[in-house]
């Protein structure tokens, strides 16, 4: 069985999450299982589906780029077990990704659910 470690902020009812859960709930969970890292500790909707689904969350704090890099890096660093990393995070997947390449995962999926950040981007923002 091979286990995906989905990066999102928090899995509540929204667009993307729910259309994680549609996949999630879809799939043949004795060859996939979709892990959960959120950046809250508070409870979220579909924590108590996707525990019965046989995923896991593990809660990592929310801080400034850099220290939320160097916990998502010593996070993946101690733990092997995923097959692939998928974050869903928009302009923090460079950050995902540097933790992830660093920690030796090399099956990395970038997947933003938007095609902007609703801020006034800057042109560092716009090469990002």
């Amino acid at each position: 069985m091979k286990r995906i470690l989905h990066i999102i902020g928090a899995m509540n009812r929204a667009g993307a999450e729910t259309m994680v859960m549609n996949f999630y709930r879809a799939l043949d969970k004795t060859q996939y299982k979709f892990d959960f890292v959120y950046f809250t500790n508070d409870k979220c909707d579909f924590d108590a589906e996707i525990m019965a689904l046989g995923g896991k969350i593990y809660r990592l704090p929310l801080s400034n780029f850099v220290g939320r890099t160097a916990a998502m890096y010593r996070f993946l660093k101690a733990n092997k077990q995923f097959y692939a990393i998928h974050s869903h995070m928009l302009l923090n997947i460079g950050f995902d990704f540097t933790a992830a390449y660093f920690a030796g995962y090399k099956n990395l999926v970038a997947h933003s659910h938007s095609t902007s950040n609703h801020v006034e981007a800057n042109f560092i923002q716009k090469t990002y």
